[in-house]
């Protein structure tokens, strides 16, 4: 009986407490200044500490991910300057004959005779003559194919014959050890 008894005062101390506090909203102490003066400011600053939090937050990701978008992007410079290096690495020494410094670079002016789509073209005139150091009987070679020889030469200018043409002859090389001549017709 005891316990019912205390059980009911605890009941009846936070009812009594419910209804003062609920008397007291409705009179308005709870809208007014009261409350709103005791609690603004610390509102205040809770707010302002939550937004330099997040911005300072905001700032260093993103200036992390600056530094690592730099980052990134000299690895794609340095990458590509690989890619460079070694490209021109392999076509040092996938070309070993004839040296390059027997070369001379030449442009295609002219195609004689040739009509796209419907002939093959038979020759083919560069840019390049007896002014450059071209000579009647030099290959032309594009990459590392034989693709003919300099039939006519001018000044400036010079007539190649395919190595596909009938008339077409070239000494060669053969065998294993490349050491049995022979003649392409």
């Amino acid at each position: 009986m005891q316990k019912r008894t205390k059980f009911f005062y605890i009941f009846l101390i936070l009812f009594l407490l419910s209804l003062f506090i609920f008397f007291l909203s409705t009179g308005g102490l709870f809208k007014g200044n009261l409350i709103t003066s005791i609690f603004s400011p610390v509102q205040r600053e809770i707010h302002k500490t939550f937004i330099s939090f997040t911005t300072f937050t905001l700032d260093s990701d993103k200036e992390r991910l600056k530094k690592d978008n730099s980052e990134l992007l000299k690895m794609l410079v340095d990458q590509k300057k690989l890619k460079d290096q070694n490209k021109a690495l392999l076509d040092q020494f996938q070309i070993a004959y004839p040296k390059s410094l027997n070369l001379i670079p030449a442009s295609v002016i002219g195609a004689p005779g040739f009509i796209p789509g419907v002939s093959v073209p038979e020759k083919l005139t560069l840019d390049k003559g007896e002014s450059s150091g071209v000579k009647k009987g030099d290959t032309v070679i594009i990459n590392n194919n034989l693709i003919g020889r300099i039939e006519k030469t001018s000044n400036s200018s010079s007539s190649t014959l395919f190595t596909s043409d009938s008339s077409s002859i070239f000494a060669v090389k053969v065998g294993i050890d490349k050491n049995i001549l022979g003649t392409i017709k």
